[in-house]
């Protein structure tokens, strides 16, 4: 009876520490703003200006765009500086893109234009799955959605997400089966 209890155990453990590590991203961000129950996120990435990369996150519970997240961002934070424009023909809803931004002594180049990404974090991948976005003024803020600003433009270069829990975790069915063996090595010596 013990040895079933062990190899019970033991099977439910390792299935459950294979499954560790999956589910949300673990960011330490440079910052975090805004309160509610949805989190968002903007990453800043300065690496082709030789700067660094940011992440920020933002708390919120009213439904906003990702401007608006940003402009929060910009109004909380001193050492965040960030300048757009509104490409929106007259009468049309605002179509902010960005023109530049500056966080602590990292500047982007303001001679070239900012890609603006957006992606959320698949945990099947262990990482953000970025697709280009086309203004941040037509992007909807998500529980879990990240907002992405890269200088200078590049549709083959998505910004780099400082922070993000990249732990190697064994794909679970390797690990469930490992431990099966284990069980049945135990139950072998009986």
């Amino acid at each position: 009876m013990v040895r079933y209890l062990t190899a019970l155990t033991l099977t439910l453990g390792l299935t459950a520490a294979a499954h560790a590590g999956l589910g949300d991203p673990v960011i330490s961000g440079d910052t975090t703003e805004g309160n509610g129950s949805n989190t968002s996120y903007l990453v800043v990435d300065f690496a082709e200006t030789n700067g660094n990369s940011y992440a920020f996150q933002y708390n919120w519970e009213t439904p906003s765009d990702a401007y608006g997240m940003i402009v929060a961002l910009d109004d909380a934070l001193t050492d965040l500086s960030v300048q757009a424009s509104d490409f929106s023909a007259e009468g049309d809803p605002a179509n902010f893109f960005i023109d530049n931004v500056t966080f602590d002594s990292d500047t982007g180049d303001p001679s070239k234009f900012w890609t603006q990404w957006e992606g959320f974090f698949n945990p099947s991948l262990d990482r953000v799955e970025w697709q280009t976005g086309l203004g941040v003024s037509n992007i909807d803020l998500a529980d879990g959605l990240f907002i992405g600003l890269h200088n200078p433009f590049s549709f083959e270069q998505d910004p780099d997400v400082p922070g993000l829990d990249e732990a190697i975790v064994p794909e679970p069915t390797s690990l469930a089966l490992l431990g099966l063996g284990g069980v049945v090595l135990l139950m072998r010596k009986r």
